[in-house]
Order: structure tokens, then C-alpha cells, then sequence
């Protein structure tokens, strides 16, 4: 999965790279996979332009939106209810 086309995990976690793949179906690191899906990678290179950096701020600050809009609007008749 991606966001703008920016990728939303940067490598596999290490339990999962191809050098542990005999052990890949006994390993289990549920803190580690847990970290590793909500891991946002950013793009990031010593010549980025100014440009580039624009976009992903503004694709960054876009989903960063979307993520924090509640999944179940409050009820603006009872202040008090909750989600």
C-alpha cells in the first residue's frame, strides 16, 4: 500500500528479509510486524529539490488529515457522545 505513490513501508522487517527465509513460517516478532506496518517511509536523498520536498509535505499533511478524521461523525445534537 502507498500513499501518493510514496511506498508505506520502506524494507521488510529484518525476520522477514530473504536471509531468514528458511525460518519465515517459525519466527514469530508480533511487536516487530506491528511497528513494521505502520511504518511511513519518506523519500529522501541528499539532492531532493525544494519541489520534491513541497510534495511530500503537502501529500504528508493531506493524509495525516484523512487519518485523523474520526471513522463515525459526532453527533452535533449531544456534544457529549462518543465514538
Amino acid at each position: 500500500m502507498s500513499i501518493a505513490g510514496f511506498p508505506r513501508r520502506y524494507f521488510a522487517p529484518i525476520h522477514r528479509q530473504p536471509a531468514y527465509a528458511e525460518s519465515r513460517d517459525t519466527i514469530r516478532l508480533p511487536v516487530t510486524e506491528t511497528v513494521a506496518a505502520r511504518t511511513l517511509a519518506l523519500p529522501f536523498f541528499n539532492r531532493i529539490r525544494d519541489e520534491q520536498m513541497e510534495r511530500v509535505c503537502k501529500v504528508l499533511k493531506a493524509a495525516l488529515r484523512r487519518e485523523s478524521q474520526p471513522l463515525i461523525p459526532a453527533d452535533p445534537q449531544n456534544e457529549s457522545s462518543e465514538i
